[in-house]
């Protein structure tokens, strides 16, 4: 449990995840890459441990850790970081591999269940059912093969949970549905939709972002594609999902955009931020310093007390759906300048 004071209350806080950008390296050139490097910059080992130690004391029942990059698995000590975390992890929470799937091989399983996390998973991108779109958005020409590959693997584990992770812009809301049969005849878990953010290659490509029209026939079609399956669950990952129907009644308590105070993100570089997009909100780097240092700049961070108290502008601001939805913090800081104001997809403004 995190105890942060502000200037008006004092809070009792759980981090419900933490994504940890271990790394730079990509064999991709993703048209949305949030990623800013040039070269290979790869989290260390020390660092990476300190952060689970800092995590350990403050993650919520059934939250847990998300790996990613870059490409994780192109980080040289990637299995070390896996031992780090099993040393630490407690018997309730979860581990995710996001990855495009193209280093994934029988023997990297094997290691994995070999380690017995409590729940693991492993999150493959899949942006398209068709394969030369995905291909050009992933700058790979086989960036669909590796992906279908990969699901293939996963989905024979039994122990580990199958997720397929979709980033789609907004001409393909029509694809939508035959997507969620080809993820289906696959045999994953769960397919997660995302839509792209103004963020890092993306800022400068509007013509990839969704409007307020598609991002509320999104949320709704979504929904009525969870609705009719029987095995593979298919949800949204945007905090506008929370101002459905099926939400309706529940403001007040913290859902949609939890950045910085029910998740953050460390760069390989050691920079943490509330939200992965946020790259202009560093909260400080935790490189080099102890875990009561991070725990310190953390609970005193004006960027997590500001998101903490939701001291949001614009529409946001007045908003009854403030705490349980929030807002996108990201694609208002790219549309307004501020990450405090309004989000520009909302429908409700």
């Amino acid at each position: 449990m995190l105890e942060i004071e502000t200037s008006e209350a004092v809070y009792e806080l759980e981090l419900y995840h933490a994504q940890l950008n271990i790394t730079s390296r990509c064999n991709m050139r993703c048209e949305h890459c949030r990623g800013a490097y040039q070269g290979a910059v790869d989290m260390s080992v020390p660092d990476f441990e300190r952060v689970i130690q800092f995590c350990c004391p403050h993650i919520a029942q059934k939250g847990g850790y998300l790996i990613t990059g870059g490409e994780p698995l192109l980080h040289p000590q990637f299995r070390e970081l896996l031992l780090v975390v099993k040393e630490h992890v407690r018997g309730d929470e979860f581990l995710t591999v996001a990855t495009n799937g193209s280093f994934l091989t029988e023997e990297l399983l094997d290691f994995l269940e070999g380690l017995a996390f409590p729940d693991t998973r492993i999150s493959i991108s899949l942006d398209s059912c068709d394969s030369s779109r995905h291909n050009a958005f992933r700058h790979s020409s086989h960036a669909f093969e590796s992906a279908v590959q990969a699901i293939g693997l996963v989905v024979q584990r039994p122990n580990i949970q199958s997720i397929v992770r979709a980033t789609i812009q907004k001409d393909q809301l029509q694809e939508l549905p035959s997507m969620v049969e080809f993820v289906e005849s696959l045999g994953a878990d769960i397919l997660s939709v995302s839509s792209i953010i103004p963020a890092g290659r993306a800022l400068k490509r509007p013509d990839l972002w969704f409007d307020v029209a598609s991002k509320k026939q999104l949320v709704v079609l979504v929904a009525e594609l969870n609705c009719r399956r029987n095995g593979l669950v298919v949800d949204l990952n945007d905090p506008l999902a929370y101002i459905s129907a099926e939400y309706s009644g529940s403001s007040g308590e913290y859902g949609g955009c939890i950045a910085g105070i029910g998740t953050f993100s460390i760069e390989p570089d050691g920079t943490m931020l509330p939200c992965p997009l946020l790259h202009n909100q560093p909260i400080m780097n935790i490189k080099g310093i102890s875990t009561e240092q991070i725990l310190d700049e953390y609970i005193n961070s004006r960027f997590v007390h500001d998101l903490l108290e939701r001291k949001l502008t614009g529409a946001c601001g007045s908003c009854e759906l403030r705490f349980t939805c929030g807002g996108c913090r990201a694609r208002s800081e790219a549309v307004s300048g501020s990450f405090l104001g309004a989000d520009p997809d909302c429908w409700l403004c």
